[in-house]
């Protein structure tokens, strides 16, 4: 008889993968019990565990417990004089850290919310919820800036100016540019390039003082619009937009049929986004995302790669290819290039 050590398994073990899930997500339930709590702004310097439960009002064994559970998950670390914050929680998770927003706070609250009641909404069906306009706050530009330096403008921009011909362009057209520090970074790679960042008043302010920041200010100016409905000019070589819209098919033509509008013949367009499989099979942060938009009864957003090449082809658009890596393990984004013959 074989011994039980040489037998092959006769599956995958299904089990270990959704216990790993229901770890993670209890991981995710302390972590989030910590921010709700404020407990990382209490974590600057160095405390104890009973210390910390007097000033936040917790119980002291199981504060003992949850900060034991944060320092295995690299939150917290555990010093002689107590817990305290790793320098990344601290800039992200505290209150006045360089990487902090309470926006973002506000929508990790509020998607563990949304999905905690996702059984009831898959029998009952959407809930639905009034879109509000959003308006950018200062705190959220700067942290937005600050966030994508932390390796996400480098990939994109490193991609970008590795497509054929970006050594020849001149006039960038930067849509939804916010801080404006792609419009920078581009023109930085590029010395006799200049740019538009075009956005909403006052997020344009916010672009301009990171423009001067880096000396920018001769090459690169700023236009007030809505993206949604405004015309962009024309006569640009390059237009960049970076998650500044989502619809459903019809706005999303009329979107890009006004970018293919903006530009040159032989200008390029190059979008960041995120797109779907085209069996709707993955990646798994587009779908949860799809998921998330259809539980508020919003209308579609996401599409296929298929959808979307199609839509850009329709507007007039030709080559349209994936620039970059297009298999990124998180999914989070593609970069998407097309031209205007």
């Amino acid at each position: 008889m074989n011994h039980l050590k040489d037998q092959h398994p006769l599956m995958k073990d299904l089990g270990r993968e959704y216990r790993l899930m229901e770890r993670r997500f209890m991981e995710y339930r302390v972590f989030l019990s910590a921010v709700e709590l404020k407990l990382f702004d209490q974590l600057r310097k160095p405390i104890s565990a009973a210390k910390l439960a007097e000033r936040a009002g917790t119980h002291a064994g199981l504060t003992q417990k949850l900060l034991d559970v944060l320092t295995a998950s690299g939150f917290v670390v555990s010093t002689a004089d107590g817990y305290c914050n790793t320098a990344e929680t601290t800039a992200f998770l505290t209150e006045g850290g360089a990487y902090f927003s309470a926006v973002s706070v506000d929508y990790l609250k509020g998607n563990y919310e949304r999905f905690a009641g996702l059984t009831d909404q898959i029998i009952q069906g959407p809930q639905m919820v009034k879109k509000k306009k959003y308006t950018f706050k200062p705190d959220t530009i700067r942290m937005m800036a600050n966030t994508c330096l932390l390796g996400r403008l480098q990939e994109i921009v490193g991609s970008v100016a590795a497509l054929p011909g970006f050594d020849t362009l001149r006039r960038l057209l930067d849509i939804g540019g916010a801080h404006g520090l792609f419009a920078i970074a581009l023109c930085q790679e590029n010395p006799h390039l200049s740019a538009v960042v075009f956005d909403q008043p006052g997020v344009t302010d916010m672009a301009s003082e990171y423009i001067i920041t880096y000396d920018m200010q001769k090459r690169i100016s700023t236009v007030n619009g809505d993206h949604g409905v405004d015309r962009f000019g024309d006569g640009f070589d390059l237009v960049f937009e970076s998650f500044t819209f989502f619809g459903n098919k019809t706005r999303l033509a009329d979107y890009f049929a006004r970018i293919h509008h903006a530009l040159a013949p032989g200008g390029l367009l190059v979008s960041v986004r995120s797109v779907l499989d085209d069996n709707r099979q993955g990646p798994v942060a587009a779908l949860l995302w799809d998921l998330k938009n259809a539980m508020t009864g919003g209308e579609e957003m996401y599409h296929t790669t298929s959808e979307l090449f199609s839509i850009l082809g329709e507007v007039g658009f030709s080559g349209i290819h994936f620039a970059g890596d297009p298999q990124r393990s998180s999914g989070d984004y593609q970069i998407i290039a097309a031209e205007k013959p």
